[in-house]
């Protein structure tokens, strides 16, 4: 996404061979435009999830590209830099996300109102995301079954909390794993007593990006996602 003309866009340059496997076709207006185009919109409205790579790249595009790139309504909708070709459309629908999606980087605000419709939390329910509790004896605090829910809050920065139920005394294993499947966190490691049980991770000396979380508890593993967005 951020390859443009042979030159990465946070300024770090690559050949004429990478260029063309990390390039993609632009189509503006029917006109077809070469391999190595890049559109600024999906560059910059992914600080949310690697603003490690976007920053630079936002800082590279304004500092050098500033006379060719920006109008007073906003960043031109592609540009390929190998060619000198810049396009000359500015389109809303694509600004609206780039501020948006740097909102969301900044205080989340945009997630947490999102999280809010219960359509929303109804359609997560349906993919798997949020756990449906078991039903459970109102005279005991022992849950009907194992389980892991979704950590919360989900994105989170620094920390965030995830819970889990025991049914009976076991060894309870909860580890934190990395995009490559590095273990970088142990939360839990000892023998849990039957109910309900939380544990909190503390991300601050981690990079920004997905990361799972595995409990084994006997036979029972279970593995669920969240992302850190710092």
């Amino acid at each position: 996404m951020f390859a443009a003309g042979g030159i990465w866009i946070s300024g770090i340059t690559l050949s004429g061979r990478m260029t063309t496997l990390l390039g993609f076709i632009c189509s503006t207006h029917s006109r077809l435009v070469r391999r190595g185009s890049t559109r600024s919109a999906e560059a910059l409205s992914s600080i949310a999830f690697a603003p490690e790579i976007v920053i630079p790249a936002l800082r590279n595009m304004w500092n050098n590209y500033r006379p060719q790139l920006w109008t007073k309504y906003g960043f031109r909708d592609a540009f390929n830099i190998g060619l000198n070709w810049w396009d000359t459309d500015v389109i809303g629908i694509d600004q609206g996300p780039i501020i948006i999606m740097i909102e969301n980087y900044r205080t989340g605000k945009v997630w947490k109102r999102f999280m809010q419709n219960p359509d929303v939390q109804r359609g997560l329910k349906v993919a798997g995301f949020l756990t449906v509790t078991g039903v459970q004896d109102p005279e005991s605090n022992i849950p009907a079954s194992l389980e892991l829910s979704q950590n919360y809050p989900n994105p989170f920065n620094p920390s965030t909390t995830i819970q889990f139920s025991i049914v009976d005394p076991q060894l309870t294993i909860l580890k934190v794993y990395d995009l490559l499947g590095r273990e970088v966190a142990t939360l839990v490691d000892e023998e849990l007593a039957p109910g309900p049980h939380s544990a909190t991770w503390n991300a601050s000396g981690f990079a920004s990006g997905m990361y799972s979380y595995t409990l084994r508890a006997g036979s029972f593993v279970q593995t669920r996602h969240m992302v850190l967005l710092k």
